[in-house]
């Protein structure tokens, strides 16, 4: 089974750090990779139209975000943005290959402290 997770909060889909499902607004489940990638190009579409910044990884994950939604960490005492991402996963689990991706790409200039607690590599 594939699922479509929908999340809300302060990491983009592919850090996966640990508690990364603790994020998840919705779940659509699809017996196909087709349908769940159908599901994900329809859902992406809908947040593009809302959300002018953009950021995709692959064909199955993005991150969408505007400038400004952000939310006061009392860790790290700062405000840090916050994030509407998709991601396609197999069975509850992180789908597809990312050990080509680069992480360093996509580390902000001012880390939040979710990075200092780890991150894992898909």
């Amino acid at each position: 089974m594939y699922q479509v997770v929908e999340l809300y909060g302060d990491c983009e889909p592919w850090w996966f750090t640990d508690d990364w499902q603790d994020d998840t607004v919705q779940v659509e489940t699809f017996e196909t990779y087709t349908q769940a990638l159908v599901f994900f190009q329809d859902r992406c579409k809908q947040y593009e139209q809302n959300y002018p910044e953009i950021r995709y990884e692959g064909e199955t994950m993005a991150a969408f975000w505007k400038e400004g939604e952000e939310r006061w960490c009392e860790e790290c005492g700062d405000y840090i943005q916050q994030y509407h991402s998709l991601a396609v996963v197999q069975d509850g689990q992180i789908f597809g290959n990312l050990s080509t991706l680069n992480l360093e790409e996509f580390l902000p200039q001012k880390a939040h402290c979710q990075f200092d607690q780890g991150f894992r590599r898909a």
